[in-house]
């Protein structure tokens, strides 16, 4: 799942690394060219939802005495629409650092905490459905009823009969 894939990417990396809101500001001056730095900014991957999502992480991974990147790591395990997380790791130590991952649980408000910074919004069209003046727009006053039959008092059948078939139509079968 690509989908899936790119979150980890996106959990990991803001949270495995030390990112500020500065970072969105300056053009990294001083940084290799086509360091990490330089790019991220650039193609968008670095951005102020990356950084509040990882602000959120840093928080529950020092309340679980955790990193940073073990606790996205973990977060990102439970999602079941990810199939094989890319731990990223470049060395033995980070290897086995990004392996504590493994041990870490979570509680109820602290998973609630992570999801909520990391709700992806709607967008277009769901956002503009979900407005009232839409849905006044669309529907107006309408309310939907359950049909209800009456019977035609004086001759004992419904009021409003469908047409009879015109003589002049010939069926084929």
């Amino acid at each position: 799942m690509a989908r899936g894939d790119s979150v980890v990417a996106a959990r990991q990396r803001c949270a495995d690394r030390q990112y500020s809101k500065a970072d969105l500001d300056t053009s990294a001056a001083g940084s290799p060219e086509g360091s990490r730095k330089n790019v991220a900014p650039a193609n968008g991957s670095l951005n102020a939802r990356g950084l509040a999502i990882a602000e959120v992480v840093k928080e529950v991974a020092a309340e679980l005495d955790r990193t940073p990147a073990q606790t996205a790591l973990a977060w990102t395990l439970r999602n079941p629409a990810v199939t094989a997380p890319i731990i990223g790791a470049r060395t033995p130590a980070q290897l086995a650092d990004k392996l504590g991952a493994l041990d870490v649980e979570f509680d109820a408000a602290q998973l609630d905490r992570l999801d909520a910074a990391s709700a992806v919004e709607p967008g277009f069209p769901h956002n503009m459905l979900a407005r009232e003046m839409t849905n006044t727009v669309i529907n107006g006053d309408l309310t939907i009823a359950p049909r209800l039959i009456s019977r035609c008092p004086a001759r004992g059948r419904p009021p409003h009969r469908p047409p009879a078939p015109s003589p002049w139509i010939r069926r084929r079968w």
